[in-house]
Order: structure tokens, then C-alpha cells, then sequence
């Protein structure tokens, strides 16, 4: 019963925090929105991204550093104490949680996975003036420009934004 009770006041913990956190930053947004409109786009989006992770790495943080070793610290292995249904409703939505989560980065990464292999099948290796990363011009219906990887990251560009650009704003080698 020690473990149960432990894994469940540790999933609880980790759906309350990060409830919490969530509503923060929403709030958070709401306030700073409006002072953000004359920053550039990728200061938005870094800020975006950082308001979007900081819940689940703070109630990560929590639970890990917090709760579990005050739980294996502080509360005796034979313990008496029962999970109540409350506790338990509450452990299986975060596991739900956890699950869809997962379920979701294994669902992108794969999506992610097959787009980079059809791009890099159909692209054709280019060298843009200035851009260190490896360049592909792509065949796509979309005018897109694309960043696909963060460890080993490649730039596709389809050929109709290409097409659009004149040489002044684009250097082609």
C-alpha cells in the first residue's frame, strides 16, 4: 500500500501543480499580451514556448525534488493509510493525462519523421548566402519555409516562394 499511495499523491501532485501553473500563465498572458505586440516574432514565440513548458517542467520539478523525497523520507512503510477514491479519480486523470501526452509526442514525432523522409526524397540540396544549415528547395502546393529538426536542423523552401523572391532578397549559389 506504501507504493500505491505513494504513486498516487505523486500523480496528484503533478496534476495539481500543473493546473495551477497553467492557470498562472494564462493569466500571465493576459497581462503581458498587449506589451508584446512590438516585439519580433521570434521573441513571441520563444516567450510563448517558455509559458507553454514552464508548467509541466515546474510540477515536474516539484514532484521530483519535493514531494517524492519528502514522501520516502517522512512517511512510514507500514503505513495504515488507505487511497481514497477521491485520490485515486485524481491519480487516473493525470496518468490519463501522462498517457495522452506521450501518446501525442510519439503521434508528432512520427508525423515529424515521415515528412522529413518525403522532403529529403523529393528535395533538392541548395546554398543560400548567410544560412548555415543544410538547404532543400521542395516541390509543395503551400508557399512554405521550414525548419525541421532542432539537434541537426534542415531548411526547406518551397519552389513558389522561391519563385516570388527577387535576387536582392534572396542569394542563391
Amino acid at each position: 500500500m506504501y507504493q500505491l499511495l505513494g504513486i498516487c499523491l505523486a500523480l496528484t501532485a503533478l496534476l495539481a501543480v500543473n493546473a495551477l501553473a497553467s492557470l498562472a500563465m494564462t493569466a500571465g498572458w493576459s497581462l503581458v499580451k498587449n506589451r508584446l505586440a512590438n516585439v519580433s516574432a521570434r521573441a513571441r514565440a520563444e516567450i510563448l514556448f517558455a509559458m507553454r513548458a514552464i508548467p509541466p517542467a515546474l510540477a515536474s520539478v516539484c514532484v521530483g525534488f519535493l514531494l517524492i523525497p519528502a514522501y520516502v523520507g517522512y512517511e512510514p512503510i507500514a503505513t495504515t493509510e488507505v487511497v481514497s477514491k477521491k485520490l485515486a479519480a485524481l491519480a487516473l486523470l493525470s496518468a490519463a493525462g501522462l498517457a495522452l501526452a506521450l501518446w501525442r509526442v510519439c503521434r508528432s514525432w512520427l508525423a515529424t519523421r515521415s515528412l522529413l523522409r518525403r522532403w529529403l526524397a523529393d528535395g533538392h540540396p541548395m546554398r543560400l548566402k548567410g544560412i548555415g544549415v543544410p538547404t532543400f528547395r521542395i516541390h509543395h502546393s503551400f508557399p512554405i519555409i521550414a525548419v525541421v529538426g532542432t539537434i541537426s536542423p534542415k531548411l526547406f523552401i518551397a519552389e513558389q516562394v522561391l519563385q516570388t523572391l527577387n535576387e536582392r532578397k534572396i542569394d542563391i549559389r
